[in-house]
């Protein structure tokens, strides 16, 4: 039987920094864990006929920091260890499979009006396979991000061009 357990949260402190964090264990739930949801590793059939899953642990915590009420920044780091040494590379996968990684990323998004987000970001991520290659990334991201309304905003009545233009619509 496959199994998991999730443990999820938000600490929010005003005016410091705003915490994220989660973890999640259990057997046979690869798929619910971003890293190897789509490698197939919750379990596999052996060569006797038995159905055997892998044991998966995933761990992350992140922080926003807001320096001004326009200019934010979010650090954080990822974990992700699938504990079974009887995955080893194949001759249809001559990388190996994955054993472990560590992710860690932080960025600074500028918001100059308000559906508008402009950012940078750095991202490094390792990975360990069970064969013993490993091997690294190292990225750099530039975004662009206009945030269509929803919820309270988007009733408000105000179109998205008067938002880009930072006009409220009593103004018009």
């Amino acid at each position: 039987n496959a199994w998991g357990i999730q443990l999820t949260g938000n600490l929010e402190f005003d005016p410091a920094p705003y915490f994220q964090f989660g973890f999640i264990y259990g057997v046979g739930v690869s798929s619910y864990v971003q890293d190897t949801s789509y490698l197939d590793l919750d379990g596999m059939v052996t060569a006797s006929g038995q159905l055997k899953l892998f044991p998966i642990m995933a761990a992350w915590v992140g922080v926003q920091h807001w320096w001004r009420s326009d200019l934010r920044s979010t650090v954080s780091y990822g974990y992700v260890r699938v504990s079974d040494d009887a995955l080893q590379a194949t001759p249809g996968d001559p990388d190996g499979i994955y054993k472990t990684s560590n992710y860690v990323s932080a960025n600074l998004i500028y918001s100059p009006i308000a559906p508008l987000d402009i950012g940078i970001e750095y991202l490094f991520g390792n990975r360990i396979n069970n064969d013993g290659t490993s091997g690294y990334d190292n990225r750099v991201q530039v975004s662009l991000i206009l945030h269509f309304g929803s919820g309270p905003q988007a009733r408000r009545g105000s179109s998205l061009i008067d938002r880009l233009l930072g006009r409220r619509s009593e103004e018009h």
